[in-house]
């Protein structure tokens, strides 16, 4: 029993931890998210999107601190990440503090289940049902933390086209490259609010002292490293690069966006009739059955009856 016990509290103990690890090993802080956490706005205000992230930012300066040895046991002889936790890193860095609290959850509940493990009769039953529990729960996690990640994504490739039709506009008129980003980040209405925070600390990079490629590749990788998001970031430094217009590169590439945006509407329209035919066929016409020739084989029984 206590063998088992100490097995289960290892393992329960070591996922939750390497949950953690990943959460702020995707976020670990480098000396450019230094300077921008330390970077002023011009009236000498701290800004509003690094206020806003404080709490986020004690808590994992406190995790890095304790975890620090594990984070180095956690990288391969060649400097790669062990693969297959990338993905699920980045879900828990879109998912931010909600994700962490849930992980946090999960180690409380862990931690239930070996105290009751540690201090009652263990029997299979029971074995099978806290691992059950824990599957349960590592499960629900993930996919609440994919479907997080999902919807952040959406909410920045739904809200980009805006940005890009207000960015073309303001290069149009004469505006550079930093009054554009400057005047797209304070149209709270017509830009998304999760773009616009994005927004705002590629400008605080720049006017840190980072370059503009730079900037911009942190905010890519910022963005989830959308494939939208992405190719946006090439068309902006090829079009520094080769000298040519910038405005115009973006007025093509947002009536691209917007075009890719109808293709896969109809797309998705066109796959309606064959996702609505598994239910149709198994739910809604065996009943339809039932409704039309069920008052007939009733006639149809009471006739052979009577005979």
């Amino acid at each position: 029993m206590g063998a088992l016990a100490v097995s289960v509290a290892g393992f329960l103990f070591a996922g939750s931890s390497v949950c953690a690890i990943w959460l702020f090993l995707a976020q670990r802080r480098d000396p450019l998210r230094q300077r921008l956490l330390a970077a002023v706005t011009p009236a000498g205000q701290v800004d509003e999107i690094q206020l806003s992230g404080t709490a986020t930012r004690a808590l994992r300066r406190w995790v890095e601190s304790l975890l620090a040895p594990a984070l180095r046991v956690l990288r391969l002889p060649q400097g790669r990440t062990i693969p297959g936790l990338q993905n699920f890193a980045q879900q828990v860095t879109l998912a931010g503090l909600l994700a962490l609290v849930a992980l946090a959850c999960a180690l409380a509940w862990s931690l239930a289940a070996f105290r009751f493990l540690a201090g009652n009769a263990v029997s299979a039953n029971l074995v099978v049902g806290g691992a059950a529990l824990i599957a349960g729960m590592w499960l629900a996690v993930r996919g609440w933390l994919h479907w997080h990640a999902r919807r952040w994504r959406e909410q920045i490739t739904s809200g980009l086209v805006n940005v890009l039709d207000l960015w073309v506009l303001c290069l149009g008129s004469g505006m550079s490259f930093q009054a554009a980003l400057v005047r797209v980040t304070e149209e709270s209405e017509l830009t998304n609010a999760l773009l616009r925070e994005q927004l705002q600390l590629t400008q605080q990079a720049i006017l840190a002292g980072a370059s503009r490629e730079d900037a911009l590749h942190y905010f890519a990788r910022r963005c989830g490293d959308l494939p939208v998001v992405r190719s946006l970031v090439t068309h902006i430094l090829h079009a520094e690069r080769l000298g040519s217009s910038l405005a115009q590169t973006l007025r093509v590439f947002s009536k691209n966006l917007r075009f890719n945006r109808g293709q896969d509407a109809r797309e998705w329209i066109q796959k309606l009739p064959v996702k609505l035919a598994v239910p149709l066929v198994f739910c809604i016409l065996p009943a339809l059955l039932v409704i039309i020739s069920g008052p007939a084989l009733l006639r149809i029984v009471r006739a052979l009856s009577n005979q």
